[in-house]
């Protein structure tokens, strides 16, 4: 499923909005630096330079994975504002198929 890492709206605790490009680097890092996935380094790439990705449901799960890994030192409002939109993505996703079975 497609997935724009650059539509994820993060707001700080004063009141300010994240740059989406920043947001994207960020996850990038993580993916890059902690994952197995051989995969999900190439499109750490990506990620990195804001472009839309293709990835499986188990690749939104690791990256959730890694995000959510205290290692990581992610704050909460940012952890907060891509898990949001991953579920969203999932949701679409189930939405989809679900019309496909009718």
């Amino acid at each position: 499923m497609k997935v724009d890492f650059m539509s994820i709206e993060t707001v700080g605790l004063d009141g300010t909005k994240g740059d989406p490009i920043e947001t994207c680097k960020a996850i990038a890092r993580i993916v890059y630096n902690k994952t197995k996935n051989l995969d999900l380094v190439d499109t750490a790439f990506k990620i990195h330079k804001g472009e839309v990705v293709d990835l499986e449901t188990s690749d939104i799960s690791e990256i959730r994975r890694l995000l959510d890994d205290p290692e990581n030192q992610v704050f909460a409002f940012f952890k907060k504002a891509v898990f949001e939109y991953l579920d969203e993505v999932l949701k679409k996703r189930k939405d989809e198929l679900k019309k496909q079975d009718v």
